[in-house]
């Protein structure tokens, strides 16, 4: 699902960038669209706003927008990505809290190192 969620993201991408252009060129000369160019993002987020107002027609829009949140909604289904990575974590960590005088110490020099803690001061021990 991660990579459907990229290619449309791309291709929403590329389709926007080139139509986003062709208006740019069209209503700024070849000057105008050479700088807008060096200026991608701007082009990208305010051509389709433009195309929309002036003509009404708003598909440019969807197609960049829609585009872009489409891509989003479909990676974040992937049920392998980083959510999922996230909550194996958190079970993890759920599973070892049995016994919360130990501690796991995090330092880089001895990771599986425990540590017991005093309950009542909270302080290593």
């Amino acid at each position: 699902m991660k990579s459907l969620g990229l290619f449309i993201y791309a291709l929403a991408g590329v389709i926007s960038f080139f139509w986003s252009m062709s208006i740019i060129v069209d209503e700024a000369g070849f000057l105008g669209g050479l700088i807008a160019f060096f200026l991608f993002p701007v082009t990208i987020v305010f051509a389709p706003l433009y195309h929309g107002f002036s003509s009404g027609d708003w598909t440019l829009a969807a197609i960049t927008y829609g585009g872009g949140i489409l891509a989003a909604i479909i990676s974040g289904l992937d049920s392998d990505g980083a959510a999922g990575d996230a909550s194996a974590v958190e079970r993890q960590e759920e599973s070892s809290a049995g016994d919360p005088e130990k501690v796991k110490n995090a330092s880089a020099s001895e990771p599986n190192a425990e540590v017991k803690v005093d309950p009542e001061n909270q302080t290593v021990v």
